[in-house]
């Protein structure tokens, strides 16, 4: 099995190597997706800010009022308003970047395709992200909606990193099926695609091919950091120039690697 994936690694990159043309269509849109995401961060995290402080403001009480608000003998206060804002803003935030995914990263996913038709990738792409971004943003609404007050107790008692790790696994699971999906949905039909879906993530061989990009990429990610920090040292212009050369071009060398990976032990 090893062997199998090493072999993929270097056949990933013959075929990284051989998109010519379509690599650069690939970087150009995910450059412009990391860009228009930042941008919809920027806005969220604004709205975010301005409402949120009235429940800044309750955590920062008298230890003894914390504790009883824990206990649950204390009722919190009414933050109907802020929560109601940032519940809002969270779902235009999960819309936004569901239109960027869904036209961005479709087209770019699309490009490592080697054999596949355009409007049905495109449109399975599309409804395959609007149901993952319906999931994790309504994920993100109930958390602020059902747990704000246990979000205030779990801050006051020092357990908020719980909360947080729990939510981040989750995240983590719900993105690796997603970006499996994203793999095989040139299936025939979309059930056959759900089925492929759901052998391919119960695959330990998938996983382990899986781990080693992430941990391939963690290593590349500090010679990528002392490359940088040694170009920012000329100016920042060459400093950008050289980030985008070595960082994108790894976002599409995942995607041909995670294809291959897919379609290597979905065989065996």
């Amino acid at each position: 099995m090893v062997k199998t994936i090493f072999s993929n690694f270097c056949q990933s990159f013959k075929d990284f190597i051989g998109m010519k043309w379509k690599l650069l269509i690939a970087v150009i849109l995910d450059i412009l997706f990391v860009l228009g995401a930042l941008l919809l961060w920027k806005l969220y995290v604004k709205v975010v800010v301005d409402n949120i402080v009235s429940i800044l403001e309750f955590i920062q009480l008298t230890q003894p009022t914390l504790e009883k608000l824990y206990a649950g003998t204390l009722q919190v206060p009414d933050i109907y308003l802020p929560r109601r804002n940032i519940i809002i803003a969270t779902l235009f935030f999960g819309l936004g970047l569901f239109v960027l995914t869904s036209i961005l990263l479709g087209i770019s996913w699309y490009v490592t395709k080697k054999k596949a038709r355009f409007l049905q990738y495109i449109k399975r792409f599309a409804l395959f992200s609007l149901f993952y971004y319906f999931i994790i943003t309504f994920m993100a609404v109930m958390c602020i909606f059902f747990f704000t007050p246990i979000f205030i107790g779990m801050a006051a008692s020092n357990n908020l990193n719980i909360f947080i790790v729990l939510l981040l696994v989750m995240v983590f699971l719900i993105t690796y099926y997603l970006i499996i999906n994203f793999s095989i949905i040139d299936s025939k039909t979309i059930m056959e695609s759900l089925k492929k879906s759901w052998t391919a993530i119960t695959s330990g061989k998938i996983w382990l091919s899986f781990l080693l990009l992430m941990i391939l990429y963690i290593i590349l990610y500090f010679v990528i950091d002392l490359i940088l920090h040694l170009s920012a040292k000329v100016n920042y212009v060459f400093f950008l120039i050289i980030g985008f050369i070595l960082i994108f071009p790894l976002f599409t060398y995942a995607r041909i690697y995670i294809n291959n990976s897919v379609k290597i032990f979905l065989k065996n």
